[in-house]
């Protein structure tokens, strides 16, 4: 949700963060953070994320596809059997449409390409989170 300026705005959004590069994983905490949203939780892993999703049920995690020990997309389809109620978005840099077709074939509700700003992902999780 946009505030006055445009801005977009999560406020009170819980989010669970699932990105294996430390320098990108807090940018996205503080531009999550700076947006209103209440990060739970930040992790590098897929079995890190399905662990602080499974335990914390954010109302949004955002997965990146490329984790050292497995795909996001395949952590999606975990998820979406673990904990059906969160809205999974998958943020990547490097997707083919076969990819992406998968990634909402797994349960993502939307894929969102990383960039140097961050207003895509914000807006995802704006257009797919809960509402505000």
């Amino acid at each position: 949700m946009p505030d006055v300026t445009g801005r977009v705005v999560l406020p009170g959004t819980r989010i669970c963060l699932v990105e294996d590069h430390v320098v990108l994983r807090d940018e996205l905490v503080n531009l999550l953070v700076g947006a209103g949203a209440d990060v739970l939780a930040a992790v590098g892993t897929v079995d890190e994320g399905h662990r602080v999703v499974t335990a914390h049920l954010p109302d949004v995690a955002v997965i990146d596809n490329h984790l050292p020990d497995g795909r996001g997309i395949d952590l999606c389809r975990r998820l979406r059997q673990a904990a059906p109620e969160v809205t999974l978005l998958l943020h990547s840099a490097t997707l083919t449409s076969a990819d992406e077709q998968e990634a909402l074939e797994a349960g993502a509700a939307a894929v969102v390409a990383k960039a140097i700003r961050g207003d895509r992902l914000l807006h995802a999780i704006a257009t797919h989170g809960p509402p505000h």
